[in-house]
C-alpha cells in the first residue's frame, strides 16, 4: 500500500495542530525533491556517450605485409597515441589524443608498395576494406579516425562506411574525406558524425589516398592510423556516490515523516 500524507491528515484532522501538519508536509516535500533530484541524476547518467575501441574482425584487399608490423589490428591499439583511447573514454578524450612518433612498425596499418613511387596505389589495386565488431548493437554517434603518418602521399583520403547487425548483411552508405597532415608523424583526431546509426559491425573502406595531391613523393601505398567509435545511450551500471546520497536522504526524510505521524496519532480507547 502506498502511504499518502494528505489522506492520513484527514484521518488525524482532529488531533494534529496546523503547525504539525505544516512540518510533516514540509518534510514530505523535501523528501520528494531529493528523490526527484536523484532520479534525474540517474537518468542523466544513463544517457552518457562513450568511446568504443572495436575489434578488428576481417578485411578484403588489405595487401598488408603483416610480418613487417603493419597489421590492421594496429588500428585498435593505443600504441603511439599521446593518451590512451580505450573503451569507456569520452569523445573529448579521443579528440585530444595525438597519434605521433616516427614511422614505427606495429603502430599503424599500411599496404605493400606498387613498386613504383610515381604510380597511385588505387590505379592498380582494389580498395581495402576493414570489418570491425563493436561487441553488441550500439547507437553510433561519431567515428574518430587518425590518419597514418608515413609518406604524406600515402595517407588515406576518401573513405566509406556500411553497417550490419549480424556481420554478414551490410547496408547503408556513409562517405567522407580524411584530411592529410602537413607534418609527417603528427596526426590529430578527425571526427565524423554518423547521426545515430544502429549497428554492431562496421565495414570501413578506403577509396583513395593523396597520391595526386601531395608535393611529397608517395602514393604507391595507403595507410591509416587508428579507429574508434563514439557510442550514444550507454547505461551506467552503478549510480554515482552523490546519487546514492540523495536517494538515501530522500528515503530518510520519508521515514522521519512517518515516525512523526506515528508519534502524534491519537490513542485508541
Amino acid at each position: 500500500m502506498v502511504f499518502h500524507p494528505l489522506r492520513s491528515f484527514r484521518g488525524l484532522h482532529g488531533s494534529l495542530t496546523p503547525t504539525i501538519k505544516d512540518n510533516i508536509l514540509k518534510t514530505f516535500n523535501t523528501a520528494a525533491t531529493l528523490l526527484a533530484t536523484a532520479l534525474a541524476a540517474c537518468l542523466a547518467t544513463s544517457a552518457q556517450a562513450v568511446i568504443i575501441n572495436p575489434t578488428f574482425v576481417s578485411g578484403d584487399n588489405l595487401f598488408t605485409v603483416v610480418e613487417l608490423g603493419f597489421d590492421p589490428v594496429n588500428l585498435t591499439t593505443d600504441y603511439l597515441l599521446s593518451t590512451p583511447v580505450s573503451t569507456g573514454a569520452s569523445l573529448a578524450q579521443a579528440q585530444s589524443a595525438v597519434f605521433t612518433g616516427s614511422r614505427q612498425y606495429n603502430s599503424y596499418w599500411e599496404t605493400f608498395s606498387t613498386g613504383d613511387v610515381n604510380s597511385g596505389y588505387f590505379s592498380i589495386y582494389a580498395a581495402p576494406t576493414f570489418v570491425f565488431d563493436l561487441g553488441s548493437i550500439n547507437t553510433l554517434s561519431n567515428v574518430v579516425l587518425w590518419n597514418g603518418f608515413a609518406t604524406l602521399g600515402n595517407q588515406a583520403k576518401g573513405f566509406s562506411l556500411s553497417f550490419s547487425n549480424d556481420g554478414t548483411n551490410f547496408a547503408g552508405s556513409y562517405s567522407n574525406i580524411l584530411a592529410a597532415s602537413n607534418v609527417e608523424s603528427v596526426e590529430n583526431a578527425q571526427t565524423f558524425a554518423l547521426n545515430d546509426i544502429s549497428a554492431q559491425y562496421v565495414a570501413l573502406t578506403l577509396t583513395s589516398n593523396y597520391a595526386n595531391d601531395s608535393v611529397m613523393p608517395g602514393g604507391d601505398r595507403v595507410d591509416l592510423g587508428k579507429v574508434r567509435f563514439d557510442v550514444a545511450d550507454q547505461v551506467a551500471a552503478v549510480p554515482e556516490p552523490e546519487t546514492w546520497a540523495l536517494m538515501l536522504a530522500g528515503f530518510g526524510a520519508v521515514g522521519l515523516a512517518v515516525r512523526r505521524r506515528t508519534k502524534v496519532a491519537p490513542s485508541c480507547a
